[in-house]
Formats: C-alpha cells, structure tokens, sequence
C-alpha cells in the first residue's frame, strides 16, 4: 500500500502541470497580438492554406491507422 503523501501528490500532479503550462503559455503570448495574427493569416495564399489543412487530415487519418 502506498503511503497516503504519494496518492496526494499523484492526484494533484496533473492539474499542477497544467496549471504551470498555462502560466508560461500565458507569459510567452503576452507580446502576441490576435490582430496580427489575423493580418498574417490573411497574407498567406489560399492554396497554402488549404494544402495545410488537406495534410493536417491526412497526418490524423495516418496516425489513426485508418
């Protein structure tokens, strides 16, 4: 039987990793402006775009084993 600190920390561990990913996401985006990447997004060509997308489907059907 494991002792009663380690099924805490195993219970806690998880939301804590999250919690401190969002805290550096959030520290790392601060400079980030959603503007901007919308202004970029609509520079890029629509057939990038769409390539993208049509590779993106393609790598989730591959790792799905469909």
């Amino acid at each position: 039987m494991m002792p009663k600190i380690i099924r805490i920390l195993k219970t806690f561990i998880g939301p804590l990793l999250l919690a401190i990913a969002i805290w550096v996401l959030h520290g790392e985006l601060k400079t980030f402006h959603f503007q901007d990447a919308l202004r970029s997004l609509h520079e890029l060509p629509i057939q990038c775009i769409l390539l993208c997308l049509l590779l993106t489907i393609f790598s989730y059907l591959i790792m799905s084993g469909l």
